[in-house]
């Protein structure tokens, strides 16, 4: 089986480098790269072209959902994760808008993200209880 390959994209080192050894010592990751901001995760993933991302939403710099769009635009076939701590509904609308395959809550433990990431990666998708509750079907 091949691991599955991961970019991280966050404005804190210590979030993204703790993240990194996390899913590194799982057997099916291979954290590729990582990045501070969003325009650096763009340019990473054009360049790593890795499975699936896993970005920050509120970075400085270039807009997340701004970069996932292009990511998403370039690699039709990398999943975009979004880690945040916040649930505003604009946030929600958005990484919908631009095709995240999860959302998740920067709360979580990491097996909560490694779970994410291996539904994602088998073409599913997975939303926190709390985004989840919050997205609107629309008819």
């Amino acid at each position: 089986m091949e691991a599955i390959r991961i970019l991280l994209v966050d404005d804190h080192a210590l979030v993204r480098e703790a993240l990194g050894v996390q899913l590194n010592n799982m057997v099916e990751f291979d954290v590729v790269g990582m990045a501070e901001d969003a325009g650096d995760g763009l340019n990473a993933a054009i360049d790593l072209k890795p499975d699936i991302v896993v970005m920050d939403i509120d970075m400085p710099g270039m807009i997340c959902f701004d970069a996932a769009e292009r990511i998403k635009a370039r690699l039709e076939e990398v999943k975009i994760i979004f880690l945040s701590s916040v649930f505003h509904d604009h946030y929600i609308e958005s990484a919908l808008k631009v095709g995240a395959s999860a959302y998740l809550h920067k709360g979580e433990p990491t097996e909560t993200l490694a779970m994410a990431i291996r539904e994602v990666a088998a073409g599913g998708t997975y939303f926190s209880d709390e985004i989840q509750s919050r997205i609107v079907e629309k008819d």
